[in-house]
């Protein structure tokens, strides 16, 4: 069974859905600042960075290329975009310490991290959408997502970037 597909409508592809089941985000190596998003041994999408603590990240779905870029003091938030684009697809703004909300197509999602903890829950408007913890206690850092409704693989790397690069680690 496929967990992830691929729409196209009006001649252009949307990115992957991710269906419910459980994902994992694992780092290939130490020294890699990449992350794999799997779901059982299917590699979904890999997260790389050009630098191993950068503001910025590119992965690909549905041969679409993307970049996440996370802003900084100043302009706190960031945003995913198409390499293509110069227009974001999804925005993040941190509410607090422990709350960002995400925009994309409309529709908006609330990442609340619970406090003094590794673990998030997405959610839109009241459902939620996903849960994940960050596991660093081993010698390679990894993460566990279990999806309850469907959402797309745009919204699943953008929150894992969030949950990665939070400062609070």
């Amino acid at each position: 069974m496929h967990t992830a597909t691929q729409l196209k409508s009006e001649g252009k592809t949307e990115p992957i859905c991710l269906e419910p089941g459980e994902y994992e985000w694992l780092r290939p190596s130490r020294l890699s600042a990449a992350w794999n998003l799997m779901h059982g041994d299917e590699e979904l999408t890999t997260l790389s960075s050009p630098k191993s603590f950068g503001r910025m990240v590119t992965f690909e779905s549905a041969g679409e290329n993307y970049t996440i870029k996370k802003g900084g003091v100043r302009n706190p938030g960031g945003d995913l975009r198409t390499m293509s684009s110069d227009e974001p697809i999804t925005v993040v703004s941190l509410q607090n310490v422990t709350t960002s909300s995400i925009s994309e197509y409309g529709k908006n999602y609330i990442l609340k991290r619970k406090e003094k903890t590794e673990e998030w829950t997405l959610f839109e408007g009241e459902d939620m959408i996903f849960r994940a913890v960050r596991d660093t206690s081993g010698r390679l850092p990894k993460g566990t997502v279990t999806v309850v409704k469907p959402i797309s693989i745009t919204i699943m790397v953008f929150a894992w970037f969030m949950i990665f690069s939070d400062e609070m680690q």
